[in-house]
């Protein structure tokens, strides 16, 4: 009789999972959260993933599951988010997001390894270097990138042609950009001090993206923020010789250079802060107003700029716009810093495997060619680089996208809170070279000392091996 029992019960269980295998219904995040929806978390992008990922479930046999996207305002808010969710092992099925964040953060994420097709070395020979780099980790693969974004030059081709002599265009090196302002800028007896503004640069607050132009500018002349295992940071104390031979903090004197495009007293003086009177756009709203010669954007601030000009009376023409390469310290190393979006699958996703059915549709040309015809983001695949790279405006992006590279800072130190420490130290560059270099080497022990503290945990804890998921045998 027990024999029978056990017979049934096996035979029943073995029916229970042959009907789910062939249903193919992920399980339940959570007793009030449907089985029949795929959750993609995401900042941007939301109906297009929408669109791809009711294409993907009905090609893949899971015509009873829908998409759900949930939209958030910034990285910073989902990314906390997340963390907090699969702290309590609740999260979505895949999430769109920094590929730096996805690294420093492999632990809490579902890695594919051993699927033929998707190897390491495959990997690697399709997509962008800045793209590879912070989503291979031991052999897996930690998601799969979409887009490579990085700065550039936005410039008024109209106030170019009448400032410059030699040229149309704005300088290839910082040293030119210097000697652009000069030539670009026009001064007057106002508050700012300012009729025309050369170049929208030397502050943090009012140009949008000043904390990136700044971070760039100390990459490319060659400051190293942490040590290669990044167990220690130490980019105060890493010196150049300056032009009269005098030994010089390295980060100083990248800060000081950047700092004098706003200040009065050197000749490439070319900004005010008091030029700013939108808060949300900044300088690149000084630049539609015809305000500023030259600004500093990504590819997806183009649409925002024709979107400006439009709504705004008085603006420039959008003809006159143009794009060039973002300035390099020297053209014989170029050097520059990408925000790479990638997709990832949380260690808590229901059925990663499905998951990782999806990032392996999203990775396909065709995907990546729709995806640039809707934003003009420059794809991370290698073989679309010469084809998008004819597109007017964001040819440059393109271009600058098979260059690039991305920063990966230590976990324990979010790049966002780096960003807003390194605002607080540029504030005090007006006080004096002796106050700002003693406040970076305060600010380096303050990392230190956080640093110590993580690497003390666990070993195990802090190889932060992730997760992996093998492809199903076929």
């Amino acid at each position: 009789m027990k024999k029978i029992l056990v017979g049934i019960v096996l035979i029943a269980s073995f029916v229970l999972l042959t009907a789910c295998e062939k249903k193919k219904v992920p399980q339940k995040i959570s007793n009030t959260t449907s089985a029949n929806e795929f959750h993609i978390w995401t900042v941007g992008q939301k109906d297009f993933l929408d669109t791809v990922a009711r294409e993907f479930l009905s090609k893949s046999g899971y015509p009873s599951v829908q998409p759900k996207v949930t939209e958030f305002d910034s990285e910073r808010e989902m990314q906390q988010f997340l963390v907090e969710k699969m702290a309590e092992d609740l999260s979505p099925d895949v999430v769109l997001t920094n590929a730096d964040w996805i690294f420093t953060n492999r632990k809490k994420l579902m890695a594919l390894k051993g699927d033929p097709k998707f190897t390491p070395e495959a990997f690697d020979a399709a997509f962008v270097k800045a793209a590879t780099e912070p989503l291979l980790s031991e052999g897996a693969l930690l998601g799969i990138p979409l887009s490579v974004e990085t700065l550039a030059t936005i410039y008024n081709r109209e106030i170019l042609i009448d400032s410059l002599e030699n040229r149309n265009v704005p300088g290839k090196t910082w040293e030119e950009i210097r000697l652009d302002a000069q030539k670009l800028t026009q001064t007057n007896n106002s508050f700012s001090r300012l009729e025309q503004s050369g170049i929208a640069l030397g502050d943090l607050k009012s140009v949008k993206y000043g904390i990136d132009v700044l971070k760039n500018m100390l990459v490319q002349n060659g400051l190293k923020f942490f040590t290669e295992d990044q167990k220690r940071a130490n980019f105060s104390r890493q010196i150049v010789v300056d032009e009269d031979g005098a030994n010089k903090s390295l980060i100083t004197k990248v800060i000081h250079f950047f700092a004098s495009f706003s200040n009065p007293q050197y000749k490439q003086f070319s900004w005010s802060p008091l030029l700013v009177k939108d808060k949300k756009h900044k300088d690149l709203m000084t630049f539609v107003q015809g305000k500023t010669a030259v600004v500093f954007a990504y590819p997806s601030d183009i649409v925002l700029l024709e979107d400006l000009v439009a709504q705004t009376a008085g603006s420039i023409s959008f003809k006159d716009v143009s794009t060039a390469l973002f300035p390099q310290a020297s053209l014989q190393n170029k050097e520059l810093l990408a925000r790479v979006k990638a997709l990832a699958v949380p260690k808590s996703a229901r059925n990663p495997l499905v998951s990782w059915e999806f990032l392996k549709y999203m990775s396909k040309k065709e995907i990546h060619e729709k995806l640039f015809e809707v934003t003009h983001i420059p794809s991370a695949r290698l073989d679309l680089i010469a084809e998008h790279g004819k597109t007017p405006l964001y040819d440059v992006f393109v271009r600058q996208a098979k260059f690039a590279r991305t920063f990966v800072f230590p976990k324990p130190i979010p790049e966002n809170v780096f960003d807003d420490d390194l605002i607080k130290i540029f504030d005090t560059v007006k006080f004096g070279n002796d106050r700002l270099t003693k406040n970076i080497r305060r600010y380096e022990t303050t990392l230190n000392k956080v640093l110590e503290d993580y690497w003390k945990k666990d070993e195990m804890i802090n190889k932060l091996r992730p997760a992996v998921v093998k492809p199903k045998e076929e």
